[in-house]
């Protein structure tokens, strides 16, 4: 049934955001430097999706907005 596919899709298992994704297919170097960026709130979140889109990343700024808010419990639930 289309609602069992739908529920499956609804939300994934933790440590798999667009941001974890991300990270975990960038060498360490790259990702420390993005990762610099992200636990800085002076960056905006479309700034920093604009400039990962053109290195060729496919991420959106509500992915980012999401991964940003996990250190005040409202955002996703990934662990890293």
């Amino acid at each position: 049934m289309f609602v069992d596919e739908v529920k499956a899709e609804e939300k994934r298992p933790g440590g798999s955001c667009a941001v974890t994704l991300l990270f975990e297919s960038i060498d360490e170097d790259a990702r420390d430097e993005i990762e610099a960026v992200f636990t800085d709130p002076v960056w905006d979140s479309s700034a920093i999706t604009r400039a990962l889109n053109k290195r060729g990343h496919g991420i959106n700024a509500d992915s980012i907005r999401r991964h940003r808010r996990r250190v005040d419990g409202t955002g996703c639930q990934c662990p890293s």
